[in-house]
Formats: C-alpha cells, structure tokens, sequence
C-alpha cells in the first residue's frame, strides 16, 4: 500500500479521509490521491474506504473490506466521483468502524494498516468526538481519538498512518505524529503545492 509516499505491507487496509468543507479547493487532487493508491493495490490486498461524515461514516458500497479487484476499485471511482467536501473532522466513528472491519479480516494474511487524511486535529465537540472508556472515563476530540487507539490497538497489530493535508497547524501536527507513533505508523503533512 502506498499513499503520499507512506508505504505498508498490509494486505488488509482502511482508508479514511476527510470531506469536510474546509478541504473543497482541493478536494479533487484528494480524490486522485486515493484512487492512485486503491488502483496499485493487488488482487491478494483487500481494503475499505471510509469518509468523515459527522457521527456516521459515509463508507464505499457493498459495505465491508473488499478484494482489490478491478471491479472493485472501480467502485471506489464510482463513490468518489460526486462525493464533495463538506461537513466535519469527525474521526472517531470512522476509526471505531475500520477496526471492526479489520477484526473480521482473514487471519491467514497478515498486515493491517489504516490511512488518516485530514487537514485539522479533531477537537469537535459533537457526539461522534467522544470516547468513553470500560471504567467510566470520558474523553473528548483529540484526547478521545488517542484513547480510543491506546484502548482499541493495545497489541499494536494496526499499522495507523496520519497524513496531515495543507495545514501547517501546530496542534494538528502534534495529534498525527503521536497518532502515528503511538500505533507504529508513520506520519507525513503534505505541503500545499505538493
């Protein structure tokens, strides 16, 4: 898997990425991004495509991880082409969604990587931004996604990626690069000419 030049050897992927309105000049060059990547991968990779739709994913149909073939990374073309930028960074349900798509991986292959884009940290405040943990514990916006993951992917067997797109913001660069160390991933920002 390669996306922005951050490489994996999963054979399971989930991609995530941002719609919201903030990204709609550039939302374009996003969407070849993504379709650059789903296009390379091989027949024996499967994936699932996950958008930030408030406290709701907007996931690519049929729904579940599916095998990278060409009919099926046409259909990711098909669910990209009218999407448009709107909405909020809402990260949360979209990670709760992908490690359960990658719980019902099949375990004979192995590699499960996951692929953060978004151009902002993830401090909402809406429902879909809070993350409350088995003793009662309640975290919110970023402090949520950063529990979530350490409680979710204790065992570090999901590779997580942050690809930070455009915005040089110094908290949001702080969240994805501890995002990413945290859950042996790796974390780039994407200048806004590139």
């Amino acid at each position: 898997v390669k996306l922005y030049d951050i490489q994996s050897d999963a054979n399971h992927v989930v991609y995530i990425c941002d719609r919201s309105g903030s990204l709609a000049p550039t939302f374009a060059d996003i969407r070849f991004e993504l379709l650059k990547s789903i296009a390379r991968l091989s027949h024996q990779q499967n994936y699932a495509l996950l958008m930030m739709a408030g406290d709701k994913p907007l996931e690519m149909r049929p729904k579940g991880l599916l095998p990278a073939s060409v009919e099926n990374k046409l259909k990711a073309y098909d669910f990209l082409r009218d999407m448009t930028a709107s909405g909020a960074t809402t990260l949360l349900p979209c990670l709760k969604r992908a490690f359960d798509l990658l719980d019902k991986a099949d375990a004979n292959t192995q590699g499960k990587a996951i692929y953060i884009l978004s151009d902002g940290d993830f401090e909402g405040l809406g429902g879909g931004s809070v993350y409350k943990t088995r003793d009662g514990k309640e975290f919110n916006g970023n402090d949520a996604v950063i529990q979530f993951l350490r409680d979710r992917n204790a065992s570090k067997a999901v590779q997580v990626n942050a690809i930070l797109l455009f915005n040089p913001d110094e908290i949001a660069q702080k969240v994805y690069k501890q995002i990413a160390d945290e859950n042996g991933g790796k974390y780039k920002f994407v200048e806004p000419d590139e």
